[in-house]
């Protein structure tokens, strides 16, 4: 269990330097690229959404004659649920990776500017 931590306190250790380091030598537009990517997850989020309302909506209007249509509704209906939740985990780490990138942007961009005002005319 310790050894656990310590590899998951290295691998964040890790993963915290490459975000700083990559975060510095791309000008800070990587974090508008991924606030399209959280945005088009959430719009992906609401599609699938609306698709398990609809087949939510198709088995209510099926009543007790369409049992065996019921069944195969459920199932689409489960499959979207799962690409719903797959999406919102998504959506959810992306959003993360954007306030990361955002607060290391407001400690940077003072630094960058200096550098900028110093070297360029």
């Amino acid at each position: 269990m310790k050894m656990q931590n310590d590899n998951l306190a290295k691998n964040c250790f890790l993963m915290l330097s490459v975000m700083l380091v990559s975060l510095s030598l791309t000008a800070c537009n990587r974090h508008k690229e991924i606030k399209a990517e959280k945005d088009a997850a959430e719009a992906e989020s609401q599609r699938v959404w609306a698709e398990y309302t609809a087949y939510e909506q198709k088995i209510k209007s099926l009543g007790p004659q369409g049992t065996q249509l019921t069944m195969t509704l459920e199932n689409q209906a489960t499959n979207s649920e799962r690409a719903a939740a797959f999406v919102e985990q998504e959506v959810n780490v992306l959003s993360k990776w954007v306030i990361a990138l955002e607060g290391a942007i407001a400690i940077y961009r003072p630094k960058v500017d200096a550098y900028k005002a110093r070297y360029t005319r």
